[in-house]
């Protein structure tokens, strides 16, 4: 049996698997390698979080406001 999560995301019992589609591209997870992938983004993202500095402006002639994005190399001493 198959069921839909948010965001389009299909998890399917019968298989175990986990299908995540962006776009055009769709990845497809067995459970446990759904695991192991989670562990993995968990260590990127709080280095990316902790490194990754946003800058907010504006359009002045439409007023659209938008972000830029910078990612500031950690250290080694940061990383170990």
């Amino acid at each position: 049996m198959s069921s839909e999560l948010p965001h389009g995301a299909i998890v399917d019992d019968a298989q175990k698997t986990l299908t995540i589609t962006m776009g055009s591209v769709a990845i497809k997870f067995s459970f446990e390698e759904w695991h192991e992938f989670v562990e993995i983004i968990d260590d990127i993202n709080l280095v990316f979080q902790t490194n990754l500095e946003s800058t907010a402006y504006q359009c002045s002639a439409c007023g659209t406001i938008n972000a830029a994005y910078d990612y500031i190399e950690p250290t080694d001493e940061e990383i170990n």
